[in-house]
């Protein structure tokens, strides 16, 4: 097969011919006729149903980083929460004003993209009663919580890995944080120095400025911009698709091996053109009207 701005050059090092590009060729990346031409009858030798199905998205595939169908590559839930790396596997060592911190001081988040996370200091909401959070009485580097932690490469797939190293997130102890929207990443082998600092926002209602007085989103979690737009989308998604995406999923302390909710299947034509146009639709129209709280901390 030929291809625009490419030549082939043979290589000694490796003993064969290899192709050269100078990345000017304008010629589609996915020949259908050299795919019929080169792998006839062997994907019909395919037993395995769900890998055929993968086979073909992949193939189908619009980018060349898989991005368009990356919510079909991800692992189930169930799969993500079971197999999700344990406490003592990923913390090596624990410390919080230079006194040794427990697997007690930590609550596991089931998060539907990041699978089993671990939070430290959470108390839950803040009503009357809860329990009150772990404070500290200096301030520097070594006052704060200090974590070692084991980053292993072993047993990833590189099919559904798109970032390397640990995923931190600084969040208030009585809420459970947006982890792909909120948080960093930690490059291994490296030492990391996060400083924080707190703040406590009240903004103007009418007739000053237009504000959001609501405490709680109809899901019962503490009302936040991101979780108000997240869930008019989910909302919007179940009641014309019947289906929800998983990026609109909030995490959970409790460990549900299943989602209570159907994850919108890209593969099937119907779902995948239903979830786009309501999306697309939602993004371009006041569908989901979600303001600031007037009160906020950060």
């Amino acid at each position: 097969m030929h291809v625009d701005g490419c030549q082939s050059e043979y290589l000694h090092a490796v003993n064969r011919e290899v192709c050269f590009c100078n990345g000017t060729s304008i010629q589609k990346y996915y020949d259908s006729a050299w795919e019929e031409e080169n792998n006839t009858g062997l994907f019909d030798l395919i037993k395995d149903a769900n890998l055929k199905e993968i086979i073909r998205l992949v193939r189908d595939s619009e980018t060349f980083d898989l991005l368009d169908i990356d919510e079909a590559l991800q692992p189930t839930t169930k799969e993500l929460y079971r197999f999700g790396e344990t406490f003592d596997s990923l913390i090596s060592s624990c410390t919080f004003q230079g006194i040794h911190c427990y697997r007690e001081n930590f609550s596991v988040l089931y998060d539907p993209t990041y699978g089993r996370c671990y939070m430290f200091n959470y108390v839950g909401n803040n009503a009357s009663g809860a329990e009150k959070g772990i404070e500290i009485n200096t301030y520097g580097s070594k006052s704060g919580l200090q974590l070692l932690l084991r980053v292993a490469d072993r047993n990833i797939l590189d099919l559904v890995r798109r970032e390397i190293g640990a995923r931190i997130v600084i969040h208030d102890p009585h809420v459970l944080p947006f982890v792909a929207e909120y948080g960093l990443n930690l490059r291994p082998k490296d030492m990391t120095a996060l400083e924080l600092s707190y703040s406590k926002v009240q903004r103007l209602g009418n007739p000053w400025g237009d504000c959001s007085d609501e405490s709680t989103l109809p899901n019962g979690e503490p009302y936040s911009l991101l979780g108000c737009k997240k869930q008019c989308s989910h909302e919007a998604l179940m009641r014309y698709c019947n289906c929800t995406m998983r990026h609109l999923l909030h995490g959970t302390v409790l460990e549900k091996l299943q989602s209570n909710y159907t994850l919108c299947n890209i593969s099937d034509d119907h779902q995948r053109k239903c979830s786009v146009k309501v999306m697309d639709k939602i993004d371009s129209t006041d569908t989901c009207v979600c303001r600031s709280p007037c009160s906020g901390r950060h």
